[in-house]
């Protein structure tokens, strides 16, 4: 087992607590586990760690250190790639949600309240929901979340740059994605 310490440090200069600790948390994982950070949203309280191994992700609470949620159900194996400058699964949090989208060309929405899959992109099911590349390189396009753009969910907007040296320019398929889907 490999440890790992969480804490909170007070910074608001004001505070009868500033600079002071207000609470810390050991996390005890496996040797054979990469733990990278995920991502925070203060609107719902919560941090992420991104788990490379198994392709998931935990939430903790802000406000105290305990776990919100965790694990999340395993991403597509490609995931375990992650993205290309720093090697876990890619992600951003916005709106409260978590989106994740990386080798395996599938876009994963958790909800950050409670870690529950809302919906995927890419992985069809529903006409027009696909990123499969077709003949040209078989499997779904790889990529990965450059922004979220937008002032709330309901107008929220996904940027997401497709990677590979291997596709013919242009790429075919072109894809608007709103994030208010459930």
């Amino acid at each position: 087992m490999q440890n790992y310490t969480y804490f909170k440090v007070d910074i608001k200069r004001d505070s009868p607590t500033f600079g002071q600790i207000l609470w810390s948390r050991t996390i005890n994982v496996p040797m054979d586990r990469t733990i990278t950070y995920g991502g925070l949203d203060p609107t719902v309280d919560v941090f992420v760690e991104g788990i490379k191994e198994t392709r998931n992700f935990i939430a903790y609470k802000v406000s105290d250190g305990s776990t919100a949620w965790g694990p999340s159900p395993s991403q597509t194996a490609l995931d375990y790639f992650g993205n290309p400058i720093y090697p876990y699964v890619a992600s951003q949090l916005a709106f409260g949600r978590l989106y994740s989208y990386c080798y395996g060309g599938i876009l994963y929405c958790y909800d950050l309240n409670n870690g529950n899959l809302l919906w995927t992109y890419g992985n069809g099911g529903v006409p027009g929901n696909t990123t499969d590349s077709g003949y040209q390189a078989p499997g779904y396009y790889p990529g990965f979340i450059q922004a979220v753009g937008g002032h709330d969910i309901s107008d929220g907007i996904l940027y997401i740059a497709v990677t590979g040296t291997h596709y013919r320019n242009p790429i075919s398929k072109v894809h608007s994605l709103e994030l208010q889907r459930e």
